[in-house]
């Protein structure tokens, strides 16, 4: 047994080791008294065991990767000797431990040594790593990622169309890639709607796979397995002939297919082109796309290569790659095309490329009435995930929270892959819920609601939340959650690795107040990692506030970082145990006093309400134009900002910014003047 290549820190469970096919049932090998035990002294290893106490189970082996391990098991005895005889299948449930690193990826190879098989048995193998025949085995995380279109396929067909119920275990091949079983689904449940759907889906499916040029080829192989063994076998090489001709048929009508759909396909990859590019193509461009296409025909190359390299051609041209729009040929801001101001409209909601709606009403997005009514149908759809995820999580800075959270793992155990990934995902719920149901702006700061889960819920102590799927919770200041000061990512994030920061995230809130920070003066030295036994987190900001060359910034940002230590630093509510009395008060300089959570909601909520909703609309005018906001932009952002303060839902404030000059029109080209 060995799992290759070697790599530091990645352990693989060897899972069920056992015997399997031919003539005797399956022997798993842990499951065998006198077996088990003469494998664990032949190889060293113990059942059940992993080498650094991790939980595996009893029937499993582990080994490090890379490690090789030898099990000679010749002087066990005569009987056992027959059980093990070839030709048998040696297998094993091979996995990466769960404490593997994530990026680890391993090929295991198991392999008897002496061979078998009778006069067609195959050389011994051979340990090689890059075999493109021996499976990539991936972390379980991965793997389960990888696994979900499969997941997906079985929701969508029944069980009797996979392997598992139609061959045995211990068959030694198949003719064919599917099976089709659907007669009673057809009969019984389906109309004729459904049954053409279903009879395209095959079609499409057979077509993709490529099942009829496969089939000859493993029907060959079989033939040549089965035609020279014993008297049972003789009679599965006669069934199996009775299948020639069906395969011979359906490999011709496939080829003939093949040639047949060529047109369309050429067809599709100019409507392809016409999407990716976001505009009609020219004649010219059309002609460009089919002649590279027909050259790659003429020297010989196959029609799928030759496709996929006029569709890379499209991929890899600065139209597709670029958002090109043609500038002003005067000297005043111009309108762009209809084409470039759906794009411009479809990347702000969708982050994505304009839908088939928005395309055949470009034209007449310059019309106010068109361009509401584009930007409401829009607002309604799941693609508003993609402004979510990019202006939403960006602005509170936790896009990139799953890679980069900055946790201690040691001090934080609790926080695990499946918490990270959900305290990632909130924020962008939560925005998602107000853009796509229309909300008020201001629901941003002060909304008595998350959008949560069971995993979040059990980490915020929030009761009654049961299930995975995602939904809207109500009256949840009682748990310290509600608008943006309750993420539990901005939190974490805005944290040191294994303690609350007062500081950063102080000066987080500063600057989404759109207010800006001197640089930290370089010999200022840094708050250590774990406060001294008796202090607490704000004795120890406070005994670096006193350092002159500090106070100046620090009686600015520290006043919000103390009202949020009722936060840890993966964003629970801290037990009152650990907390000293006045820890979550702060006084601002204008005297203002803040305590706590609810204090700063408040306060954020109230005084300085109309500062932050200018800098959110500060932010989202950037990103509705793509460029940093610019002097010019003053008064749209003012625009914004009234219109947000005065109780202006989402779609409020962005028909201001898309029925503004700067999103509609372009600027003219830059002149360029020349000295002699």
């Amino acid at each position: 047994m060995v799992a290759l290549p070697a790599q530091p820190d990645t352990f693989v469970v060897w899972d069920r080791l056992q015997m399997e096919g031919g003539d005797g049932p399956p022997l798993v090998f842990a499951e065998h008294p006198e077996l088990g035990t003469a494998i664990e002294q032949a190889s060293g290893l113990k059942f059940g065991q992993h080498p650094q106490g991790q939980s595996v189970p009893k029937s499993a082996l582990v080994t490090a990767a890379g490690a090789e391990i030898v099990i000679d098991l010749r002087k066990l005895s005569p009987e056992l000797q027959r059980a093990l005889t070839l030709p048998r299948f040696l297998r094993a449930d091979v996995s990466l431990d769960e404490a593997s690193p994530e990026t680890a990826s391993v090929q295991a190879f198991l392999i008897a040594a002496t061979g078998g098989g009778g006069n067609l048995a195959e050389p011994v193998a051979k340990a090689t790593p890059g075999d493109p025949r021996v499976a990539q085995i991936v972390h379980p995380r991965v793997a389960a990622e990888r696994a979900r279109p499969a997941a997906e396929f079985r929701a969508l067909f029944p069980p009797a169309v996979l392997f598992q119920p139609i061959i045995p275990r211990d068959a030694q091949g198949s003719v064919f890639l599917y099976r089709r079983e659907d007669e009673p689904l057809r009969r019984l449940l389906l109309d004729d709607a459904g049954r053409a759907e279903i009879d395209r889906l095959w079609s499409e499916l057979e077509f993709v796979s490529e099942q009829a040029l496969a089939t000859p080829t493993a029907y060959e192989g079989l033939v040549q397995y089965y035609r020279k063994p014993n008297d049972g076998a003789r009679i599965m090489f006669f069934y199996i002939q009775l299948f020639e001709e069906q395969i011979r048929r359906e490999e011709k009508e496939f080829l003939a297919a093949q040639v047949a759909a060529e047109p369309r396909h050429l067809e599709a990859l100019l409507a392809f082109a016409a999407r990716a590019w976001r505009r009609p193509l020219s004649p010219d461009e059309c002609e460009a796309i089919l002649a590279s296409y027909r050259a790659d025909r003429e020297d010989g190359v196959k029609h799928d290569p030759a496709f996929r390299a006029a569709l890379a051609r499209v991929l890899s041209s600065p139209w597709f790659l670029y958002r090109v729009e043609q500038p002003a040929s005067g000297s005043h801001w111009q309108p762009v095309s209809g084409d470039e101001l759906a794009t411009r409209l479809s990347f702000l909601l969708w982050d994505s490329i304009p839908d088939d709606e928005l395309r055949a009403k470009a034209a007449k997005l310059h019309e106010p009435a068109v361009m509401e009514e584009q930007l409401r149908r829009m607002l309604m759809d799941g693609r508003m995930r993609g402004m979510a995820e990019e202006f939403g999580a960006r602005w509170l800075g936790v896009r990139d929270f799953v890679a980069n959270h900055g946790r201690s793992l040691k001090h934080f155990p609790e926080f695990t892959p499946v918490l990270r990934d959900a305290l990632a995902e909130e924020p962008v719920r939560f925005f998602e819920d107000l853009l796509v149901n229309d909300r008020p702006v201001a629901d941003v700061i002060a909304a008595d609601a998350v959008v949560i889960n069971d995993v979040l819920a059990k980490h915020y102590g929030i009761p009654g939340v049961t299930g995975p799927q995602w939904r809207r919770v109500e009256k949840v200041s009682a748990y310290g959650r509600g608008g943006f000061l309750g993420f539990g990512a901005v939190i974490a994030k805005q944290s040191a690795a294994a303690r609350a920061s007062p500081i950063k995230r102080g000066a987080w809130l500063v600057q989404v107040l759109g207010e800006r920070l001197p640089k930290v003066p370089p010999d200022v030295p840094p708050l250590p990692e774990t406060p001294p036994a008796g202090f607490s987190v704000r004795e120890i900001t406070e005994r670096h506030r006193a350092d002159p060359k500090c106070a100046g910034c620090h009686v600015r940002i520290d006043p919000y970082g103390m009202a949020m230590e009722r936060f840890d630093a993966i964003g629970r509510l801290r037990p009152a145990s650990e907390l000293k009395p006045g820890d979550t008060k702060g006084t601002l300089r204008d005297g203002t006093e803040i305590d706590d959570i609810a204090g700063l909601r408040n306060y954020f909520a109230g005084p300085r309400r109309e500062d932050l909703l200018r800098s959110l609309a500060r932010k989202l005018t950037g990103y509705a134009l793509g460029r940093a906001v610019m002097t010019s932009d003053r008064k749209l952002v003012d625009e914004v900002t009234k219109t947000m303060a005065s109780g202006g839902r989402w779609s409020d404030a962005l028909l201001v910014i898309v029925r503004s000059e700067q999103f509609r029109c372009i600027r003219p080209m830059a002149k360029t003047t020349s000295t002699k």
